[in-house]
């Protein structure tokens, strides 16, 4: 894996605010280059994610890292 060129500093928040979703699914509007995505699908496997960026070089760099 590639290094990510943005690192996320809410990962604290993010786990605190999303601690009770035991499944379903996300839509990350700002999704940039994946962290905070990356960070709910780790803590969480039974979540579904959908994706939106406008920046092309973000959205293949998550498709990747996703």
């Amino acid at each position: 894996m590639q290094e990510t060129p943005h690192i996320p500093v809410l990962y604290r928040e993010v786990i605190e605010a999303f601690s009770e979703c035991k499944e379903g699914n996300v839509i990350d509007c700002t999704m940039g280059y994946g962290g905070h995505s990356s960070l709910l699908l780790d803590n969480n496997g039974a979540l579904t994610l959908i994706g939106i960026d406008q920046d092309p070089t973000a959205i293949a760099f998550s498709s990747k890292r996703l």
